[in-house]
């Protein structure tokens, strides 16, 4: 039993050794991120201190001072190479020396990627109104063969229409009786009742036309 007792003891003060390395590395991990992170502020505070920054922008216009006398120096020798070079080559060769420093310069960059624009604007709209114009084009094709489709129905439909005219009137002539092509039906069936009545008598009509008369 007493055994028992000192290896619990023992067990137990072994783990509050570990948990104590375990707390003691952890505060010297936060302790080296604190000092990381006060150093980093530390130099960001001195970086933006009134003083450093007038010295850093002193040190920019200096150094901005010192690339624009070289890049006069430059242009100035540029100038000397060709002002001896259009005296060695004469006019012709000047010309031809300008015309190779423009090609070179930013300004044919730029008038080369402005035009490279406009081509590219240029065969959109080529392309858009290509397209339209194939639109059109089967528009109007479907246009036509709707007109065809048409006239043929109307050309069917012309054919049509006096055979049903001359049924009608060989319906109204009655069996027997012919009637020529010239004669409407309305104008038939007025002729029957004067057949009717015989060649002597005289027809409804005649006494109606007289009386205009």
């Amino acid at each position: 039993m007493l055994q028992e007792c000192k290896e619990r003891i023992s067990a137990l003060n072994s783990q509050i050794e570990e948990e104590k390395n375990k707390q003691r590395q952890l505060r010297l991990d936060f302790e080296e991120q604190l000092e990381d992170l006060m150093g980093q502020h530390k130099d960001l505070w001195k970086f933006h201190r009134p003083e450093q920054m007038a010295r850093e922008i002193g040190t920019l216009d200096s150094s901005k001072e010192q690339l624009l006398k070289e890049e006069k120096l430059v242009e100035a020798k540029l100038e000397d190479v060709k002002h001896r070079l259009c005296s060695q080559f004469g006019a012709d060769g000047c010309s031809t020396i300008a015309e190779g420093l423009f090609l070179r310069s930013q300004e044919a960059a730029a008038a080369v990627h402005l035009f490279e624009e406009e081509n590219r604007k240029a065969q959109e709209l080529l392309e858009a109104a290509s397209h339209h114009h194939e639109q059109l084009q089967q528009k109007c094709q479907q246009l036509q063969q709707k007109r065809q489709r048409l006239k043929e129905e109307l050309e069917k439909l012309g054919m049509q229409i006096p055979a049903r005219a001359q049924s009608k009137q060989e319906e109204g002539a009655g069996p027997g009786e012919p009637v020529s092509p010239g004669i409407r039906p309305r104008a038939a069936h007025q002729a029957r009742p004067c057949a009717l009545l015989g060649k002597d008598s005289p027809c409804p009509g005649a006494y109606s036309m007289n009386f205009k008369k």
